[in-house]
C-alpha cells in the first residue's frame, strides 16, 4: 500500500513540474520573430515623408540633390524666391523634405546658407554624387548632378545658375543678385553634365541672364 502511494505522489509531481511555466530568458522585443506590436509604425511616425517639413537627422540615411526639370532666366526675385523654385519642384514631384538652392549672392555664398550633411548626396532614383558635404565640395564629383526631381535626365540646355565657386563661394556677377533678366548683367552657371570643377562653374564668361538655365537643388 505504501509503495503504491509513494508511485502516485512522484507521478503527480512530474505532472506539476512539466505543466508549470518557465521563465523567458530574453524580455519582450529581444526574442527572434516579429518585432512588438507597433514598433514599425513608430519608426515610421518618427520619419515623415513631406514636402516642405525637414525630416530628422536620424531619418536622413542619405539627403537628395537633384536639378531642376524646369529652366530659368535670372530673375528669380532673389535668393528666397529661387529656393521657392526648388521647393515648388520637390512637391510636384512628391519628394520629402526641405531644399535650397545652390546658388549664391556677394552677402549670401551658397556655402553658408546649405546645410553640411555628413551623410552621402544622392539623386532621386539613388544615384551618388557624393559621399558628404565635404565630398561634394573638394571639386570632384562621382557623377553629374544631372537628375531631375522625377530622376529623369535633365533637358537641355545642359547648364544650371550657380554663381558659386566648387567649395561653395560667391561669384560675381549674379544676375542683379537673381533680380534681372536683363542681356548684359549676367551669372556664373555650371555644367550639368560635368564631374569636375566645371559642374558649379563653367565657361570663359558670366552667362546672360536673359538666357535659360537649370537650379541644382540640395535637401537640408
Amino acid at each position: 500500500m505504501r509503495r503504491g502511494l509513494t508511485t502516485a505522489a512522484g507521478f503527480l509531481a512530474a505532472v506539476l513540474l512539466v505543466s508549470a511555466p518557465h521563465p523567458d530568458p530574453l524580455p519582450r522585443g529581444e526574442r527572434g520573430g516579429k518585432p512588438p506590436r507597433g514598433a514599425a509604425v513608430a519608426e515610421e511616425a518618427d520619419c515623415p515623408a513631406t514636402t516642405g517639413v525637414a525630416r530628422p537627422a536620424a531619418c536622413q540615411q542619405t539627403v537628395l540633390v537633384f536639378v531642376t526639370q524646369a529652366a530659368f532666366q535670372g530673375n528669380f526675385d532673389g535668393l528666397a524666391g529661387a529656393d521657392a523654385r526648388c521647393q515648388e519642384a520637390a512637391r510636384q514631384a512628391g519628394l520629402p523634405g526641405v531644399f535650397r538652392v545652390w546658388l549664391s549672392t556677394a552677402a549670401e555664398p551658397a556655402g553658408a546658407r546649405i546645410a553640411h550633411k555628413d551623410v552621402p548626396y544622392v539623386m532621386p532614383g539613388g544615384i551618388r554624387v557624393a559621399d558628404n558635404y565635404d565630398d561634394l565640395t573638394d571639386g570632384d564629383l562621382a557623377h553629374p548632378i544631372d537628375r531631375t526631381e522625377y530622376g529623369a535626365a535633365v533637358p537641355s540646355p545642359f547648364l544650371a545658375r550657380t554663381a558659386t565657386t566648387p567649395d561653395g563661394q560667391a561669384l560675381s556677377p549674379t544676375c542683379a543678385d537673381w533680380t534681372s533678366r536683363r542681356r548684359y548683367d549676367g551669372g556664373w552657371w555650371g555644367a550639368t553634365d560635368a564631374a569636375s570643377p566645371a559642374w558649379s562653374r563653367t565657361g570663359v564668361f558670366p552667362g546672360r541672364c536673359d538666357y535659360l538655365a537649370h537650379l541644382y537643388c540640395l535637401e537640408q
